[in-house]
């Protein structure tokens, strides 16, 4: 039997790889082909399947990129959703989104020929106060694009945490929190001596992101470099675009390595290299829950809220840390505590209770397909 699959596969970014392995994982009598590659056929293929990913609600959007059709049966299982306080903010410079939302000129995509003479108007200004034009453009969420996701008519809808079921709700739509899928993935044999190893995931872009510039990656380096006498340290970036970033980090550190999964995947040996060290810093969001599926501590630096969703959801939000609030001396306060025998063991039950919730809404919705 078909599951029609959406997620953001092919794309060689680590945690929407291991999210598809987890939902293979979870519905392994079944057989996963990609929405946009299965045609409008009720016989062969009748269920819908949103497999994870902060993808609500823009996935329903035409620019987004997904591909999501309604089927028979229709589920979400630990479905991110986007934050209004992250992204219909105004951001620096002529902020084109903000802008054509706040005017009720819908979606930016659609509406960019109109825009001359609500433009032509800023551009003046800029000229008379001589400063520098600066183009900002993503993604801004209005009620119709949660209307589009009630419209779709979900049987099950789980999702990753607390801030996802709060913003669904604002919008009468009814979720249930699960944890994110990929908690359900574990290492080959579970590794609890003492390593004196660091793993370390930066992003390395300012695109959607809380900071405005990468000055914080400077506190990350003056920790790493106080560490690295005693511990070894190991850069694994998570997607593509990142490479360079983590490869750089790594020579301006003592006692560094950097290994590559991204440009070839592998999901399986990032998972083996996170189960090797003592702690994590993560500031891909599946580095920290790729960590957590071994019962490793991390301290989550956080690029989007996405961050806070996932770690409310197994109750380890003091390690989290935005990225445009992180200094050194947050690293170190944190660190001890960190890599105690107390958090591992926190980190093992609550990944436990969320491996059961994400097992017990898969098993509901095979039941529905019948």
């Amino acid at each position: 039997m078909m599951i029609a699959y959406t997620g953001w596969t092919g794309n060689r970014n680590i945690g929407d790889e291991a999210l598809f392995l987890a939902n293979k994982k979870l519905f392994e009598e079944y057989t996963f082909i990609e929405d946009m590659y299965i045609e409008q056929d009720k016989q062969n293929c009748k269920t819908t399947l949103l497999g994870g990913g902060t993808i609500l609600p823009h996935a329903f959007r035409n620019s987004s990129g997904y591909s999501v059709t309604k089927r028979e049966f229709n589920f979400g299982i630990g479905l991110g959703v986007r934050q209004e306080r992250f992204d219909n903010r105004m951001r620096e410079g002529f902020d084109l989104s903000y802008y054509v939302n706040k005017n009720n000129l819908g979606d930016l995509e659609d509406q960019l020929p109109n825009l001359a003479k609500y433009a032509s108007t800023y551009l003046l200004n800029l000229i008379k106060k001589e400063t520098r034009l600066d183009i900002n453009t993503h993604y801004y969420f209005t009620a119709s694009d949660y209307k589009s996701v009630r419209d779709f008519d979900f049987d099950l809808l789980s999702v990753r945490g607390p801030d996802s079921k709060k913003q669904l709700s604002k919008y009468d739509i009814k979720s249930e929190i699960v944890g994110d899928p990929a908690l359900v993935l574990e290492p080959k044999e579970y590794d609890y001596t003492n390593k004196k190893r660091i793993g370390v995931c930066l992003r390395g872009r300012t695109t959607y992101s809380w900071s405005n510039n990468l000055s914080y990656l400077s506190h990350i380096i003056d920790f790493l470099n106080a560490k690295s006498d005693e511990y070894e340290i190991v850069f694994l970036p998570f997607e593509p675009q990142d490479t360079l970033c983590n490869y750089r980090t790594s020579q301006e550190i003592s006692n560094a390595t950097y290994k590559d999964y991204t440009t070839y995947v592998d999901v399986h040996e990032v998972i083996n290299e996170l189960n090797k060290c003592d702690l994590v810093i993560g500031e891909k969001l599946h580095a920290n829950i790729l960590s957590a599926c071994c019962y490793t501590p991390f301290i989550s630096i956080e690029y989007m809220p996405k961050h806070s969703d996932f770690v409310k959801s197994i109750d380890m939000e003091s390690y989290n840390i935005r990225n445009d609030q992180l200094t050194k001396e947050h690293l170190f306060n944190k660190f001890n505590k960190a890599i105690s025998e107390s958090t591992v063991t926190k980190i093992q039950k609550e990944v436990d209770k969320r491996r059961v919730d994400i097992y017990t809404i898969s098993q509901k919705m095979i039941d529905a397909m019948g």
